[in-house]
Formats: C-alpha cells, structure tokens, sequence
C-alpha cells in the first residue's frame, strides 16, 4: 500500500468540514491520577519519565509552579530498587477545567485520586455549519 502524505491545506473545505466537524470524537478511557502541587513543592524540578525498550528515560524537565497540577498514569512504567516509577507530566490548571470539569480542580488534593476525561460533544451549531456546506 502507498501512504502519500496529505497537506491539510490543500483539502477541499467539504473534506475538511468532515475530518474536523463531522468526525467521530475519542476520549482516553483509561483514568488519569490528579493531584494539587504541594506547596514545598513550589519551584523544584520535575521531570517526567517515559518507558522505552531498554528501560525508562527522562522526558522532559520543568520547574512546579502553582498553576499547575501533577498528573499520573495509573500504572507504573517500571520499577527501580522495588519502587514503582509512573509516568507523570504537569497539567496546566487551565487544561484540567477543559479536560476534567472545575469540579475536578476544585476537589483535588496533595493525593491522587482517579479521573476520567469528559466527553466533548460537537456543538449543533458545528452540525448546522456543516450542513449548510454540503448543502443539506
């Protein structure tokens, strides 16, 4: 089979109203482990591990500030000296509310507790959009 890449902005806007308007959203299914920034905390270096075939490796490295909080995959992504290694990132306090609910924000504490992504649904002016441009 032959994958020839495809520029986005060369598809005709019907194509385009269906890849992005008319397109089945996904959502993780998997829960996401949430938790406050811890107030000593504040300032240190974070640094996020990923699994890889040899082992794990250091991600990337940010510095913990208070907009943020600290998210976590469930499960460990390896063990070292008996002590599981997860891998977690820090959210943006901002992308939690879109993501999560302020609920969610709002109930979070210096533990994790398990959260699932809220479902985005297209809104029926997107549906109308697209509609008109196919000319329903």
């Amino acid at each position: 089979m032959n994958h020839t890449p495809v520029s986005l902005e060369n598809l005709d806007p019907i194509l385009k109203n269906l890849l992005f308007v008319k397109s089945s959203t996904f959502h993780k299914k998997e829960k996401t482990n949430l938790r406050s920034v811890r107030p000593e905390e504040l300032g240190q270096s974070f640094d996020t591990w990923v699994k890889t075939e040899d082992g794990i490796r250091r991600e990337s490295q940010n510095v913990i500030t208070s907009n943020r909080v600290v998210a976590q995959n469930p499960h460990p992504i390896a063990h070292e000296q008996g002590k599981p290694i997860y891998n977690e990132w820090l959210v943006d306090q901002a992308i939690v509310v879109k993501n999560y609910g302020q609920e969610v924000l709002d109930s979070l504490t210096s533990e994790f507790s398990s959260h699932q992504k809220k479902r985005n649904h297209q809104s029926h002016s997107e549906h109308a959009l697209f509609d008109q441009t196919i000319g329903r």
